[in-house]
């Protein structure tokens, strides 16, 4: 009985810490590396499809901000409810996970017309937006996404992620994009490492 015992404590731990490794404490999405993981697997399939796989970065605005002025348990509460809103945009087979502070990456394979993730990001954006109505005290509440295609954009997970980066950051930075920006090579011979 003892001998038991132990072994399912061990199998026990050993499956919490492989949770660990690949889901993110908070949200228990999964995390970066989970994402990576499955991404590179999704690029194979659609290489051999002909479709294609798109990669939406969404960044909460300001966070650092938000932490500071309303505390840690406040901006924990708040990036759920953006995981939450976000999560409930999605389809079966698209995979949301979290990565740094305030981002969360929206992973979204089998793509027919690249206009779909247009429509995605947009819906995510308004949906999520709508915690400023919920909480007016965040006051300017806004987020930015950034939008990558492969094969169009990058021939590699790393690049992929890259160019949704460097997507999102031209969506932050000039109001014109409203908050959402496709990548283009433009940003890509701009962008440095």
């Amino acid at each position: 009985v003892i001998v038991f015992r132990d072994i399912d404590e061990s199998r026990a731990l050993a499956l919490k810490m492989a949770h660990t490794v690949q889901y993110d404490q908070l949200t228990d999405l999964p995390n970066r590396f989970l994402l990576m993981e499955r991404l590179k697997v999704e690029m194979e399939q659609v290489r051999d499809s002909g479709k294609k796989l798109g990669l939406l970065l969404l960044d909460v605005d300001r966070f650092r901000l938000i932490n500071e002025e309303f505390g840690f348990d406040y901006g924990d509460a708040l990036l759920k409810k953006v995981a939450k809103r976000i999560r409930q945009q999605l389809r079966q087979g698209e995979m949301l996970s979290r990565h740094n502070a305030d981002e969360f990456m929206v992973l979204v394979p089998g793509i027919e017309q690249v206009g779909e993730l247009g429509s995605l990001a947009v819906s995510i954006k308004e949906h999520v937006m709508q915690i400023s109505q919920l909480r007016p005290e965040l006051g300017d509440f806004s987020a930015s996404i950034g939008v990558s295609v492969y094969p169009d954009d990058a021939a590699d997970a790393q690049a992929l992620m890259l160019h949704a980066d460097a997507a999102m950051n031209r969506a932050k930075g000039d109001a014109s994009y409203e908050g959402i920006c496709f990548f283009s090579e433009q940003m890509d011979s701009n962008f440095t490492l």
